[in-house]
């Protein structure tokens, strides 16, 4: 049943959204709003990729200071994709992976050695090398699923715009 109040709220709810949430007529407005200092993974159309901090952007472009210190300026035409990053690098996860793995071995390790019946048991001997290569062959393994684990990147500019997907409408 048509119900008046509801149609009204409907339209007027229609209208403020139009007032409060404008589209966004140019995506390069999300890079101009990352403040100084944010670390930005930059994919240009040539296919190559930097990872640095921002140092600034405008209508032109923006500018990179890369984790050699130099500071590399990219105009908006060459770029591709922005994403800001956040989280830990790969590198820094492998090495937190390792050492948690090879940490936990360690201790069991120690555990295991500590009782009664020795590291390998009654049944044979096992020398202290054997014990370190197990316990570092776990930590590798540790270092391994670190480093598997891939930084996390928001993607905030995308050159050509991904089209909204329309149901009813081919998609390319």
């Amino acid at each position: 049943m048509f119900d008046p109040g509801k149609a009204a709220s409907l339209v007027l709810i229609g209208l403020l959204l139009q007032v409060t949430c404008p589209a966004q007529t140019d995506p390069w407005e999300l890079v101009k709003q990352l403040p100084s200092g944010t670390k930005v993974y930059v994919r240009l159309l040539s296919g190559k990729s930097v990872v640095g901090m921002m140092v600034g952007s405008d209508n032109r472009g923006l500018s990179v200071r890369r984790p050699q210190g130099n500071i590399t300026v990219f105009g908006k035409p060459d770029v591709e994709q922005v994403a800001f990053v956040n989280g830990i690098s790969r590198k820094r996860k492998a090495a937190y992976g390792g050492a948690i793995a090879g940490g936990v071995m360690s201790v069991m390790a120690g555990l295991a050695c500590g009782s009664n019946e020795g590291c390998c048991g009654t049944q044979q001997t096992c020398s202290s090398a054997e014990v370190v290569g197990v316990v570092a062959f776990i930590g590798a393994v540790g270092a391994g699923i670190g480093f598997l684990i891939p930084q996390h990147k928001r993607v905030i500019y995308r050159f050509p715009p991904k089209a909204p997907n329309v149901p009813g409408t081919p998609s390319h």
